[in-house]
């Protein structure tokens, strides 16, 4: 509570809520983070356009490109029974990102720095 109090007399209206704002947006990186994990843990031949539908309606920042790539590069590696369907869905979202003109080169270049 004192420091709730300290951050409403020490900040103006207009920089609260720019940290409210950031708080919120940093909470909605978080979830889709977590969503993403989510889908990809129920990744299987029977899922797999179900999830790449899914993947296509996330809210796409560099950051959130980033960490796409990171955890389908990391879940490829750990679950190499499954290698096949992850590069069948980076080539899916690759041409949907180039279909939306969002990061078009990001995710494929990000891909390849992972790969050496």
């Amino acid at each position: 509570e004192e420091i709730e109090e300290y951050f409403t007399n020490s900040y103006s209206g207009r920089e609260t809520s720019a940290i409210t704002n950031l708080q919120h947006n940093v909470r909605g990186a978080e979830e889709q983070v977590r969503s993403l994990r989510s889908c990809l843990n129920k990744l299987t031949d029977e899922t797999f356009f179900t999830i790449l539908d899914t993947l296509k309606d996330f809210d796409l920042s560099e950051s959130f490109v980033r960490a796409e790539v990171d955890i389908i590069f990391q879940k490829a590696i750990m679950e190499h029974n499954f290698a096949d369907l992850y590069v069948d869905l980076c080539a899916h979202v690759i041409t949907h990102l180039q279909w939306r003109g969002e990061f078009p080169d990001l995710f494929r270049d990000l891909l390849i720095e992972q790969c050496c």
